[in-house]
């Protein structure tokens, strides 16, 4: 392990003053320890939901110390209650396969080892220094095992919270040496989080009974539907043509994601339709060859590539588009979905995981199953309509409503408070 870099950013007056009516308040202030993926890791749901947890939980007053992979162009914006602790890996992250994120936890040699200590090493220090009431993993593989080895013997409950290839992926072949060994984390965790319906019954089916659903949530201050003026400028500066209508897709264009499906089911529905736009944003391992195929179908002046963008900066190319577009195979609950819908896009998604938990068919978005281009593309005509994207786009409005993060910290607190009474109430009956 080549050691910890600390960022601390504790308390301001303010945030001081409402810690302290918080602990005069029924319920005592929160001292937790996250473990896990946080921003900037990657332009994912995981990372950016896990974030918006911690910082609506710091925003009640309560602290939390968050251990998580260094990186070299780490941003991570600086809360109240809120301090950073980065880990060295010593690999180029763990961002790899989902399938390296399980073998992390086994008991494999060289780099994953290193991998492991040092996540251990630094949650135990975490443990020693700030007490913690308890620990919320943001991700399932590794960082529940590694936790859970940390806290052996403390008494401090493990609460792993599950977002999507933590859960759907584990059985695919690349996991079958160690997807017991993941399932058995999960299930000595003292609690679960899934962020779908959809995964909780999976984790039932795999032998993890109890789980809570809280979905992802949004900030609807943030993502809001903009002025037409804002969407003329935006236009204007990506180069999209004024009357043209515009597709985003925005992802870590992984294999899960699909993003190919895209570009295909685009070069059917130009046949039939010519003032149609693509706008992608996002990189990852399918960037390249989503380019070259691009360039291949001779689509070039209809796609825009954006590249990876901060978090911060998604609105701005929601703002351009008319539509959005997730062709995924298999999901959670899509944060990007979330955001769409609340800057008021309707959704052309894949019927697949907790998307038709957020997607209603025909009332904010429409649905497809998974990888039929054709049925994608007879979608992405049908929003050509501009009557029909007015009235999907009314209902987006509306669904976002109900995924308000200005809800998420409560519904965390509620978990982790019965967690927390519950293992108490475990180790007095042991005694």
């Amino acid at each position: 392990m080549r050691g910890e870099q600390v960022e601390v950013a504790w308390m301001n007056d303010a945030a001081a003053g409402r810690a302290a009516e918080a602990a005069a308040a029924p319920h005592s202030v929160l001292n937790l320890l996250g473990v896990g993926f946080y921003p900037p890791r990657d332009l994912t749901g995981a990372e950016r939901s896990g974030w918006n947890a911690a910082c609506e939980l710091a925003r009640a007053g309560h602290r939390i110390r968050i251990v998580t992979e260094a990186f070299r162009d780490r941003s991570i914006p600086r809360k109240p209650n809120i301090q950073n602790v980065y880990v060295e890996t010593q690999e180029p992250h763990l961002d790899v396969r989902p399938e390296d994120y399980a073998l992390a936890s086994a008991t494999g040699r060289g780099v994953r080892r290193v991998v492991r200590a040092s996540f251990v090493s630094a949650i135990q220090r975490g443990l020693q220094e700030s007490r913690p009431d308890a620990i919320l993993v943001n991700w399932g593989a590794p960082f529940t095992g590694f936790a859970l080895d940390a806290a052996r013997g403390t008494g401090i409950p493990v609460i792993a919270v599950l977002h999507g290839s933590d859960v759907h992926t584990l059985d695919r072949s690349e996991f079958r040496n160690v997807r017991e060994n993941v399932l058995e984390s999960y299930r000595r965790a003292d609690a679960v989080i899934a962020v779908a319906d959809f995964l909780r019954t999976m984790l039932r089916d795999m032998g993890v009974r109890e789980a809570t659903t809280i979905r992802n949530a949004v900030d609807l201050r943030q993502f809001r539907r903009a002025a037409p003026c804002e969407v003329a400028r935006e236009r204007v500066r990506l180069g999209i043509p004024e009357r043209a209508t515009v597709f985003v897709h925005v992802s870590n264009l992984r294999p899960v994601k699909n993003p190919v499906a895209i570009v295909e089911a685009a070069k059917i529905a130009l046949r039939g339709k010519d003032d149609l736009h693509f706008l992608i944003v996002g990189d990852g391992p399918l960037g390249p060859d989503l380019r070259r195929l691009v360039g291949e179908e001779g689509l070039g002046r209809k796609f825009t590539f954006v590249g990876r963008v901060r978090a911060t900066a998604v609105h701005r190319y929601l703002v351009a588009a008319d539509v959005h577009v997730m062709s995924s195979l298999r999901e959670g609950t899509p944060l990007a979905i979330l955001e769409a819908l609340a800057t008021g896009l309707p959704t052309i998604a894949s019927r697949v995981g907790g998307i038709p938990e957020i997607v209603q068919h025909g009332m904010n978005g429409l649905l497809c199953e998974p990888g039929d281009v054709d049925a994608f593309a007879t979608q992405m005509l049908r929003l050509v309509d501009p009557e029909l994207r007015r009235r999907l786009s009314q209902g987006a409005i509306r669904s976002s409503l109900c995924h308000s993060i200005e809800d998420l910290g409560s519904s965390y607190e509620s978990v982790i408070r019965r967690t927390i009474e519950r293992k108490k109430a475990a180790t007095r009956s042991s005694v």
